[in-house]
C-alpha cells in the first residue's frame, strides 16, 4: 500500500466536502502545511484575492507550499495538489450526469498522469444537514460526483461536535472526531495516552502560556489541577506539534 503524505488524506484523488464556514479550507491549509514538512505542495486558492490569500497564507511564510490564485499549474515540482475549490477549476456543463463526469474526469486524468494526491474541496447542498444516515448524499453536484474520484471525505459540525467522515475505493469507511484549538485541528483523542489528556486541557496549557508569556511544569500542575507526569506528557506532545518550547528544562512558552 503506497504510504500516505497525510494521515488524513487518502492517496488518489479526494473530495473533501462540507457546508460553507465549516472550516474546509483551514482544514486543508493546515495539511498544506504539515505535508510541506516533507513532500511538495501545490495550494490553488482559487476564491482567494490577493489581500486575502496575503492574510490567510501569512503563516506560509516558512513553509515551502507554492500558493496559484489561478489554475495554471506551472512547472512546479508536487506531491500534493490542493484545489479550493473545485467548481472554479471545474469546466462548466449542462448539469447531465455524461457532462459532469466528463469534466470530472478531465481532472482525474491530469492528477493519475501527473502521479501525485490531489484533495479538492466542495460544497454541500445548500441547506443540507448531513445528518441523515449517509452524509455524502448531501455533496453537491449530480451522482457523477460521486462516481469519478477515489475517494469522498465530509466535514461536519454538530454542538460543537467536529466529524471527519471518509470513504473509498482502497480505504475502510472511517469516521474521525476533531477538536478545534487555537486555529488548529487535532484528532480529538490524539493526545489520550495512558496520561489521559483532553484537547481542552491543550487549549488551557496553550492559553496560560499565552497569558504568563512562559510557565513551569508546576505552574501548569497547579492551574489545571493534573499530574506533573500527565503536564509533562501534554507539553512533551505540544512541543513534538512545534506549539511550544522549552528553553531550558521544566519551563515551555509558546514558539513565535
Amino acid at each position: 500500500e503506497q504510504k500516505r503524505l497525510h494521515p488524513w488524506v487518502p492517496n488518489g484523488l479526494t473530495i473533501l466536502a462540507g457546508a460553507p464556514k465549516v472550516g474546509k479550507s483551514t482544514l486543508a491549509e493546515q495539511i498544506a502545511l504539515e505535508v510541506s514538512e516533507q513532500s511538495n505542495v501545490i495550494y490553488l486558492a482559487l476564491e482567494y484575492s490577493i489581500p486575502v490569500a496575503q492574510s490567510r497564507f501569512s503563516r506560509f511564510k516558512n513553509h515551502p507550499v507554492f500558493i496559484l490564485l489561478d489554475g495554471d499549474l506551472k512547472d512546479v515540482p508536487c506531491d500534493l495538489l490542493i484545489i479550493d475549490v473545485l467548481t472554479c477549476l471545474k469546466r462548466t456543463t449542462n448539469g447531465d450526469y455524461a457532462a459532469e463526469y466528463a469534466a470530472f474526469a478531465e481532472i482525474k486524468q491530469v492528477v493519475a498522469s501527473l502521479d501525485i494526491d490531489c484533495l479538492a474541496l466542495h460544497h454541500t447542498r445548500k441547506g443540507d444537514s448531513s445528518e441523515n444516515h449517509n452524509a455524502f448524499e448531501g455533496i453537491l453536484g449530480s451522482t457523477a460526483l460521486s462516481a469519478v474520484p477515489d475517494n469522498l471525505m465530509m466535514l461536519t459540525k454538530r454542538n460543537n461536535q467536529i466529524k471527519l467522515q471518509m470513504k473509498g475505493r482502497l480505504i475502510e469507511e472511517d469516521e474521525i472526531n476533531l477538536s478545534f484549538i487555537n486555529g488548529e485541528f487535532f484528532k480529538s483523542d490524539e493526545f489520550r495516552t495512558g496520561h489521559e489528556i483532553s484537547a481542552p486541557v491543550l487549549h488551557q496549557i496553550l492559553a496560560i502560556l499565552k497569558e504568563r508569556g512562559g510557565a513551569t511544569t508546576k505552574q501548569l500542575t497547579d492551574e489545571t489541577n493534573k499530574s506533573a507526569s500527565q503536564i509533562s506528557t501534554a507539553c512533551k506532545n505540544l512541543e513534538k506539534k512545534g506549539k511550544v518550547e522549552s528553553p531550558y528544562k521544566g519551563f515551555y512558552q509558546l514558539v513565535n
